[in-house]
């Protein structure tokens, strides 16, 4: 009997084990849209989201005189990658290239799909004769995508 209940115990310890997690996001490629309406792709291996491709408009500002706004367009090409943690939340780490720092958040939604939201800050800083100025720009556009294919 007790040898039963013993067996059975390990069966069970055994299967969760190798049971993948509820939070593990399957691997492959990944394909959808930011709420600006671009396209987003990313690569999924070991539970990290990775080469991030996408397109983004970020407001920008200029301080230091008439403090315009303007919009300008980036490739959203950020480099590293993102975990995926146990409770299904993307770590939101910073990634940082140059003067451009990136940022994905979010959450995943079952096992093929994820929510959340790119962002990318930086600023310039130039010279006009004797006075500085100075540019922020930054962008946070809700993404969605969802499994596609492996590899």
């Amino acid at each position: 009997m007790l040898t039963r209940r013993l067996a059975l115990a390990i069966a069970v310890l055994v299967a969760l084990t190798l049971a993948p997690t509820a939070s593990a996001l399957k691997s492959g490629v990944y394909k959808g849209k930011t709420k600006q309406g671009q396209k987003v792709t990313f690569k999924v291996k070991h539970n990290r989201i990775r080469k991030i491709k996408s397109y983004v408009n970020a407001l920008c500002v200029k301080y230091g005189g008439d403090y315009s706004q303007t919009f300008e367009g980036h490739r959203y090409l950020p480099p590293g990658s993102w975990k995926v943690k146990s409770n299904g939340k993307i770590d939101p780490k910073q990634h940082k290239q140059g003067r451009f720092r990136y940022v994905v958040n979010g959450k995943i939604k079952g096992r093929k799909k994820v929510k959340g939201q790119l962002q990318l800050h930086y600023e310039r800083e130039y010279f006009t004769g004797t006075t500085t100025y100075f540019t922020f720009c930054t962008v946070e556009t809700p993404f969605s995508a969802r499994w596609k294919k492996a590899g």
